[in-house]
């Protein structure tokens, strides 16, 4: 008779990792970041499509060719066709720029398709106030972030970058562009950097919701 072997204990090393989670009021700030940003980048694009061009210059009207425009034009065959230019350069953009497609199916002229612009197809005056609403969301939001992280020590604690996280930005950035596989400490190190940019800019903000809509008022 032989004794029955008994097989070796075989339990798992507990993890060493430790996962930090955002507290509930940093990801409700963050989560309305990006609603307002959504909202300021669309109905920028139906801002955008009132003037479709970029010129250096405190006028449009100084005789030079914009940098950037978009617009839409008749071929020598008669069939319509959306055009962006930049810098000189033209590019046949139909059906995405310049000219697209309207629920119908039928081309319409427009700078982007409807569907990407806040509130609507075209509404010049409600976008404006849309953008400026939720600018000043963002602002808002922005400086309740600072301001918690500032009380709650998640500034000091979290996101001020060490002297060694400062020195390996550029290589994380690199690793990133490169699509290279990131480590915990790379993710940290471009979160840290980012949550920081963010708090700082929520201090400039306010100043430049107001000088953004000075030059608006400016240009009407």
């Amino acid at each position: 008779m032989t004794d029955a072997a008994t097989p070796a204990a075989t339990n798992a090393a507990p993890s060493s990792y430790v996962y930090y989670r955002h507290t509930l009021p940093v990801r409700i700030m963050h989560w309305i970041n990006v609603i307002a940003l959504t909202v300021l980048f669309m109905s920028g694009m139906q801002i955008f499509n009132a003037h479709p061009a970029l010129n250096f210059g405190k006028s449009s009207y100084n005789g030079i060719e914009p940098v950037l425009e978009i617009g839409a034009r008749m071929k020598p065959s008669g069939e319509p066709q959306g055009v962006t230019r930049i810098a000189g350069y033209e590019f046949d953009a139909t059906g995405w720029l310049g000219l697209t497609r309207g629920a119908d199916g039928q081309y319409a002229r427009s700078t982007f398709p409807t569907w990407m612009m806040l509130p609507g197809p075209q509404w010049l005056s409600m976008a404006r106030s849309w953008h400026f609403f939720f600018a000043w969301v963002f602002v808002l939001n922005g400086l309740a972030f600072l301001l918690y992280a500032i009380a709650s020590r998640h500034l000091s604690r979290d996101l001020k970058p060490t002297g060694e996280e400062l020195k390996a930005v550029g290589a994380s950035i690199r690793e990133h562009g490169r699509f290279k596989h990131a480590t915990a400490a790379d993710i940290g190190r471009l979160d840290h950097a980012a949550g920081l940019g963010e708090a700082l800019a929520a201090g400039a903000a306010p100043g430049d919701c107001r000088l953004g809509r000075g030059l608006s008022l400016h240009a009407q």
